[in-house]
This record gives C-alpha cells, structure tokens and sequence, in this order.
C-alpha cells in the first residue's frame, strides 16, 4: 500500500491494525545465553500469533538476529536482510518489541526508520507505542532511542565498576585458557604439566642460546598444544613470556574502550597498566628468571628492529621481490664457493622451513642486474636524450640555490645588529638601563652576530666551490655513458625496479618474473638456467613516469660516482 494513502487512512480515524497491511517483525537478544534465548523464543512466538490474529495483516517474514549487540547494525544479518527487503517492496510494516531491540543507536534508529519511510514501510515499537506512520514518531523516536543509548553508556560504566570491584574481591576475571594455570570461580590453580613447560621455557630462553622460534619448532615437533589444541608460535610464547601473571603479578587496564557505541578498543602503554604483586596468583617463575628473560626479549627486539630499518634498503633488491606462491618477502643469503661468493633472494617461507615451506626458485642478484639492464635500455632507447636530461638535471640543482641573495640577507642582518649593540652602548651610557642589563643583552646580539658571521662565510665558500664545479658537467656526462653501458655490471637498472612477483615455472629450475616498475610498466621476464637463457616481454603499458624516473636514475648514478 502506499504511504500517501496510508496516512490519509490514518488521518480519516482508521488505525493500522485497520489497514491491509503486509507485515513483518524484527527480534533480538544480545547474547546466546539460555535465558536470552528463552526471551527470544517468547518474542518469536508473541509476534506470529500477534501478526496472524489480525484479519486485516498479511504475514511477510520474520528477522531474527541472536547474540548479536544492538549499539551497531554491521553484524546484525537478519537486520540488514530486512533493509533490502524492505528497499525491494517486500512488506509494508514492520513490527518490533521496543527501540532497544532496533537500535541502542540513536543515530541508526533515526536513519533506518528513515530508510525504511522512504521505501513506504513504517514501524512499530510495540512497547513504547511509536508508529513511524505519525507525524510525532520522529520526536518520540529521538527521544526514546536517546534514552536507550544512555542505558548502554550506563551500562558500560557498571560493568567496568562490576570489574573494579570483582578485583578487589580477589577474583580474576578472564577466560580459562592461560597455560600453566586453571582458573574455577575467579580462583588460579597451577596445573603442573602446563607449569612445566612454562618453566621450560623461560629456562631456555633465559639463557640465550636460542630463540623463540626454535623453541616453538621444538614444541611443535614434540607434539605439544595450548589450551585451545593449537600449535605453540612465536606470537604466543613471545606472549607468555610478556605474562607478568607467570611471576605472581596482577596485570590489567592494558585495554580501555573507546566508544562504547563503536566497541573500538586501544591497547594502553605499559606505563598506564595496573600491575602488582598478588599473593592470590601462584607464580611458576622466579621474578629473576622473569625479568631475565624480558630483559633478553626487550634487547633481542630493539636489535632486530634496528636491522630490519638499517636492512629496508641496504641492498638494491630489499624489500622489492616477494613469492607468488606465499605473498611473503624474499630474504637474501649469500653462497661462497671456489668461483666467489653469490647473493641470492630466497621466500621466507623456505628460510623458516626448507622446500617443505616454500618450493619457489631462488634468484640471483646477477640475474636481475641483467634483466634490468635490459629493461632500463628498452625503456630508454634513446640514451642521448637521458643523458642530457640527466645532466640538466644535475645542474638544475646547482643553479636553483640563490647563494648571493642568501648571503645579502644575511649582511643585512649583522648591519641591523651591530646597529642594536651600538644603541645599547649608549643607553648604557646614559644611564637608562644598568650595567647587568647590558651586559646580558649585549651578550644576547654578540652571540647571534657571531652565528650570522658564521653562517654567511659558509655561504660564501659554498658558492665560489659551486662556481668551480661548473666545469664538471662534461666529466659527468662521461661518467654518465660510462655509467650506462655497463648498466648490467653495476646494478643501476634496480632503480627501476618497484616490486617483483617471482613464481616458480613448469620447467626445473625455472622462475618467471613479473617486474612493476616505476614508471607505471610490467614486464615479464623468463629465467630458465638449464640452458642459461633470460627471456623478456612487456605487458601492460602505461604512460612512463619519465621524470621521476630519471631522478632515481641521477641518483643512483651520482651514488656510485
């Protein structure tokens, strides 16, 4: 029916349990517990007979979401299934118990009751006695769904006192799933044979010999699980050793809720924690073997961290070649024999376990220097035109510093300050400021007339060393040539190179490439060592990005001047 004539209908006295209406109802609890379900079950229940009881009413289906929130609709499926139906015309009213079980939201409660009038479908909230059909709904729906929002807010804060005071009680709240421990009625117990490989642990990386991922291989070999019957990583025992509970300690607050609307939480720092010594938690390691430990995790971190920033671009193929099998980064390694030593990129996947991690060929770095010397002279076929843009391009960047009116200002600036010191030597004189004040200010204009004597006699040596360099741009432009005949010897076509995807080909020992570059284009390259052979194609073309380019090129080359 439609919503003009509904509302006339409504207007002339009729009520719509008068009209011909096909009707639909939405219900939902919070939680799957059994009571929760009981409540849904009554609501399932109440609105078939309510619907069917009605000789005017057309049952149109039913929604029904369970053990979902209602401070949001993202999770809601049943909700979202009515929205659509309701934009297809599959019902025209929609019956539900109150705003709470629509939306603890006030801003979702107004738009989808919105949403739904558009689309010529109204609502009933039952309990509070809103039909969206009347002019006042919106008001009362404002009003309403305002106040069952500030029972969440409300309800948040007790829980969290709930919290508070259930700690002070001695209870520990969490799930009962922490290795070592059982956990009955807010009370830790220590189950031994988890306590004992807590303890094994600690021990062995305590003492420095090996990491957590060699640990973690043990466990996995020897057949041991978590509580949740998974396999021990290094993500979970790097968090038993962060545990301060292993020590007796009561750690909490690493957490706060953001918005109890959106449920976003945000991890605390250390520094805001709640930690101390609880003598109600049973520690299984000393606190020296603890803090040992941490110590050894903390250092061990901040290495790692450091040689993964100083490794990001250490070398021209960090951080660029990754598996087409796994998607993970290529590591680089080094083979020495009799005829040298050779760098080679393999998958981490086969770093961490062997072939039985990843079967994905290695690549040389020899390799990729010879195909992307190939690429970087099909790119560019014309190398007279690089090389003289590469030139400008380096004289640019001598020509735009304005030394001369740098070292003017400057002048200006010691003229204006000796001028301050003279006026503070006669005021002195006079008698209209004291000695100390004098002496503290003229110290103040001695200080930065020296720095600004400094600063412009530096200007002034950088600009007659400039002034010789000007003769060098034919030694670079034979340096350039150089440079870039021998593009394959010193790796130069890598500063083309933006990401590659290396995937294992049909043929043994085999690999294809799939080269991005930076100026927009793809590449494939075959690699087939059996018979030393390298194969390239272009795919994809795209407007090159000359420019910049030739800027990453420029620096390169002024890199390996």
């Amino acid at each position: 029916m439609e919503l003009l004539k509904i509302r006339r209908l409504l207007e002339s006295g009729r009520s719509v349990f008068d009209l011909p209406l096909r009707v639909a109802y939405y219900a939902r609890v919070s939680t799957d517990k059994d009571g929760q379900r009981h409540s849904l079950h009554n609501q399932i229940e109440h609105y078939d007979r309510y619907i069917e009881e009605n000789p005017n009413w057309t049952p149109a289906g039913r929604y029904v979401d369970e053990g979902v929130s209602g401070t949001g609709v993202a999770k809601r499926e049943q909700f979202l299934r009515m929205v659509e139906d309701a934009r297809a015309g599959r019902f025209d009213f929609l019956v539900t118990k109150e705003i709470s079980r629509f939306s603890r939201n006030t801003l979702d409660s107004i738009r989808y009751t919105q949403e739904l009038l558009a689309h010529g479908v109204g609502v009933l909230f039952e309990a509070d006695n809103i039909c969206t059909f009347s002019p006042d709904a919106e008001l009362r729906l404002t009003i309403m769904a305002s106040i069952a929002q500030d029972e969440v807010r409300r309800t948040a804060e007790r829980v969290k006192f709930g919290f508070k005071r259930a700690v002070e009680r001695g209870r520990v709240l969490g799930a009962d799933n922490t290795t070592g421990y059982r956990k009955k009625d807010g009370v830790l117990t220590v189950d031994e044979a988890g306590a004992a490989l807590v303890r094994r642990v600690f021990a062995q990386y305590a003492e420095g010999r090996c990491g957590l991922r060699r640990i973690a291989r043990d466990l996995q070999a020897e057949g041991f699980v978590d509580a949740k019957g998974r396999m021990y990583s290094y993500a979970s025992l790097h968090g038993m050793l962060k545990n301060p509970k292993y020590k007796g300690y009561y750690c909490g607050r690493k957490y706060t809720t953001l918005d109890y609307r959106t449920h976003k939480v945000a991890r605390l720092d250390e520094s805001d924690w709640v930690l101390y010594r609880d003598e109600r938690i049973p520690p299984l390691v000393s606190e020296e073997l603890w803090d040992r430990a941490n110590a050894l995790l903390r250092e061990r971190g901040a290495r790692m961290r450091a040689h993964a920033a100083a490794c990001q671009s250490r070398y021209p193929y960090s951080g660029k070649l990754f598996c087409g099998a796994h998607g993970d980064a290529f590591h680089r390694r080094v083979h020495r024999s009799r005829r040298g030593a050779r760098e080679c990129w393999y998958c981490r996947q086969y770093r961490l376990k062997g072939r039985a991690g990843c079967d994905s060929p290695a690549v040389h770095s020899r390799e990729l220097d010879i195909i992307l010397a190939d690429v970087l002279h099909r790119v560019f076929a014309d190398r007279a035109e690089v090389i003289d843009g590469l030139a400008a391009l380096y004289a640019q960047t001598r020509t735009d510093r304005n030394h001369e009116a740098a070292c003017a200002a400057l002048r200006t600036r010691e003229r204006a300050l000796r001028a301050r010191r003279d006026k503070l030597l006669e005021l002195y004189v006079e008698g209209v400021i004291t000695k100390p004040e004098f002496a503290e200010r003229n110290g103040e204009a001695g200080a930065q007339l020296a720095a600004l004597t400094a600063r412009a006699a530096a200007l002034e040596a950088e600009s007659r060393a400039e002034a010789g360099e000007a003769g060098q741009i034919e030694t670079l432009r034979r340096a350039l040539e150089t440079e870039w005949a021998d593009a394959a010897q010193n790796g130069l076509g890598a500063c083309l190179l933006e990401r590659a995807v290396v995937r294992k080909a049909e043929a043994p020992n085999a690999a294809r490439l799939e080269l991005r570059l930076k100026t927009g284009q793809t590449w494939l390259a075959a690699l087939d060592r059996t018979g030393r052979g390298l194969s390239l194609c272009e795919i994809g073309i795209s407007q090159a990005q000359v420019s910049r380019l030739e800027k990453n090129a420029f620096q390169q080359i002024r890199k390996n001047l």
